[in-house]
């Protein structure tokens, strides 16, 4: 449990392997949760644990996470650049490729008005 445990104290971490049992016969209800030394004797609030670490290792997670968020916000925004320039040149092949059909429709209805 090492290292991210060293500074919680056995009682709160009897009461989380109590929560974290599968079998919900077993697991600890809300009045026996309520009843538990470490809820009943004030938790946090009678130690004297400096939270410093934890506190670091929140601010690391939120900057790695706003980071992850800034990397897929510019890759979102290529993506958009990038089927923007392809619906462009396709709306410029149809275009070409109605213009083309026009054209060779014009000059047969011109070669058989002529004959």
């Amino acid at each position: 449990m090492s290292p991210f445990w060293d500074d919680v104290s056995e009682s709160a971490k009897d009461l989380v392997r109590k929560l974290l049992v599968v079998d919900v016969q077993k697991r600890l209800s809300a009045d026996d949760v309520l009843a538990h030394p470490w809820i009943k004797d004030g938790g946090l609030n009678n130690s004297n644990v400096q939270l410093t670490s934890a506190y670091s290792n929140l601010r690391k997670h939120n900057a790695r996470r706003r980071f992850r968020q800034g990397v897929k916000k510019v890759i979102a925004a290529q993506t958009f650049m990038r089927f923007g320039k392809l619906g462009a040149l396709m709306r410029t092949a149809r275009e070409a490729a109605a213009a083309a059909e026009a054209s060779k429709a014009s000059t047969e209805s011109n070669a058989a008005a002529s004959s």
